[in-house]
Parts: C-alpha cells; sequence; structure tokens
C-alpha cells in the first residue's frame, strides 16, 4: 500500500450489529478494523510509524512488531510454525498467521508491501500460501 503526499487516511466509526466498530482507511479503502477508537489510533500510529508496511495483530506478541523479526526469532529459538499461512486478500492486504507447535503462542500480522509479504513467503517455505 503506497502512500504519498496526496494520500487520505482516517479513522471512521460506525454501528455494526449493534457494536462500534472503528475503522482505518486509506483512500477510502478498508485496511483494518478495531473495537475501540483507542486500538484504531493505535493501529494507525503503528502503521504511520513503519511506512504502512505491516501491523502486529497480536497483543500478546507485542515485542515483535516486525514479521521478519518474529521469523527470525522463531528460527533461533529453534522453534517450528505450526498451520501457519500466508492470506493474499483484496486492496492489497496479506495476512500472516499461525501458532508456534508444541506450545500455545499464535501470531497475526496484516502486511500491506508486496515486498515484506515475498520475504516472509521465502523465510516460511512451510506456510500454506492461499
Amino acid at each position: 500500500m503506497n502512500l504519498n503526499l496526496h494520500s487520505k487516511v482516517e479513522i471512521k466509526g460506525h454501528t455494526q450489529n449493534k457494536e462500534k466498530i472503528w475503522e482505518v482507511l486509506h483512500n477510502d479503502v478498508f485496511v483494518i478494523g478495531s473495537k475501540t477508537l483507542d486500538e484504531a489510533e493505535k493501529r494507525l500510529h503503528e502503521l504511520d510509524h513503519n511506512g504502512w508496511k505491516y501491523l502486529n495483530l497480536n497483543d500478546a506478541n507485542e515485542n515483535f512488531k516486525s514479521p521478519i523479526n518474529w521469523i527470525a526469532t522463531v528460527r533461533e529459538m529453534g522453534w517450528e510454525f505450526h498451520g501457519t499461512s500466508i492470506d493474499y486478500c483484496s486492496h492489497g492486504r496479506v495476512f500472516f498467521h499461525g501458532q508456534i507447535a508444541g506450545s500455545s503462542v499464535a501470531f497475526r500480522y496484516l502486511v500491506l508491501d508486496f515486498s515484506v509479504a515475498e520475504t516472509i513467503k521465502k523465510a516460511v517455505p512451510e506456510a500454506l500460501v492461499r
């Protein structure tokens, strides 16, 4: 997702099934939803911070904001990915998610940069690509 000086980024709130939902939009295209305004603002800040390349969607995995750093740590620790997939979705969004074998550790990243998605695909060849 490329941002330029003419990019329009905003957070919009609306009600869905009697619940308030907050959406981060880029040029009026949905990027990610949030349950609270604070969460949406935090996600927008994180995306701004890394140039709109990726977003860690797992608060329990807060120390690993970058999926590339997460993969490196998994490899260094000798852990194995389990049930891991790379899902290519609409509007250039890619989700990288799964678990670590033999543990309850789960991870989920939103990837908006194609080169980062390709790096993940090469670094985790055991992941199912959809």
